[in-house]
């Protein structure tokens, strides 16, 4: 008896060995799934990272010719405002001159215009008894020539 107490002893112990083991494999198999999903979800998140590097890289990537476009611009603005700076230089210079030219122009020409003004003035006042003389004879001429064809 003693035998089949330490047999029945033991296939106890083996049985709650077994129940044990099998609890532990159950939790152990948890585990793996929970990790299973845990690392399915730490991959989807890294293949939205990637995308959205990807997606940062390639706007860095855009917005870095876009810049280079515009600085190219700036300069050929830049270079742009310089040669209108240089012509509306040259061209208030160039005024300048125009403007002294057309004053002393003005200038001489007011003083021929006055010169002028002054000779005919002078002229017309010369004239004038010349003309007042010339109708005075005329008149006379004229009356006598009335005269004349009335007595015939």
């Amino acid at each position: 008896d003693g035998r089949h107490v330490e047999l029945i002893r033991r296939a106890e112990a083996y049985v709650a060995d077994a129940e044990a083991h099998r609890r532990l494999e159950v939790e152990a198999r948890e585990e793996l799934e929970a990790a299973m999903r845990g690392r399915a979800a730490v991959e989807d998140e890294a293949s939205k990272l990637e995308r959205g590097v990807a997606r940062w890289r390639r706007s860095a990537s855009e917005l870095s010719t876009r810049l280079a476009r515009a600085e190219a611009r700036r300069k050929v603005l830049e270079a742009r405002r310089a040669d209108i700076r240089a012509q509306t230089e040259a061209l208030h210079g160039s005024v300048e001159e125009q403007t002294a030219e057309t004053s002393a122009a003005q200038d001489v020409a007011m003083r021929e215009a006055h010169l002028r003004a002054i000779t005919a003035q002078q002229y017309l006042s010369a004239s004038v008894p010349a003309s007042v003389r010339v109708w005075q004879m005329l008149s006379v001429v004229s009356l006598f020539a009335i005269i004349y064809l009335l007595m015939q």
